[in-house]
């Protein structure tokens, strides 16, 4: 009798393990690239350089999620939260990076991703 209810508990541990990780793997992606910022249908990776001058304001993060289903093509990130400011960095194309605003008057760069 041991040996059935040996058998049966391994196979719901068996089962229930299966489940978590199929649940967890659908809910969970990965990205791309980190720092995400989705602009103006343009993707960038934001970096840690500095940028020390800024032009004009050209936007703001209008969605932050964490979850790759939320991702869309407008004013996103994974990383900045909803309503961090994007600026123009003064000679450089926005097609090709911007700035954003980390911190009050502190910006950083994010290039264009590939």
């Amino acid at each position: 009798m041991k040996k059935p209810l040996y058998l049966l508990t391994a196979l719901l541990l068996v089962n229930g393990c299966s489940s978590e990780t199929v649940n967890h793997t659908s809910s969970q992606g990965s990205w791309a690239t980190g720092n995400l910022i989705n602009f103006h249908h343009v993707s960038y990776t934001g970096t840690d350089k500095t940028v020390e001058k800024v032009e004009s304001k050209i936007g703001t993060i209008a969605q932050s999620s964490t979850n790759e289903q939320d991702e869309n093509d407008e004013n996103f990130s994974n990383t900045y939260p909803k309503g961090t400011n994007l600026y123009k960095i003064p000679g450089i194309p926005i097609k090709e990076a911007i700035a954003i605003e980390v911190r009050k008057h502190h910006y950083v760069k994010a290039v264009k991703w590939k």
